[in-house]
């Protein structure tokens, strides 16, 4: 999936989501991760991303 306009939309059509593995560091989406799984221990990201501990993300 591409991050941009309407990811979460685009994402939730498809269903419940149960993690998030991101590789897209600094493009502002581990918010609209963590939105889309409920909990940021079930998002991690694959990039070193300074936004990461904000959002509780795991590195």
């Amino acid at each position: 999936m591409r991050y941009g306009a309407h990811l979460i939309e685009a994402v939730e059509v498809l269903g419940p989501v149960d993690a998030v593995s991101d590789a897209a560091a600094g493009k502002g989406s581990l918010g609209d991760n963590v939105r889309l799984v409920g909990h940021p221990q079930l998002v991690i990201t694959l990039a070193a991303d300074p936004a990461a501990m904000d959002h509780g993300v795991c590195l």
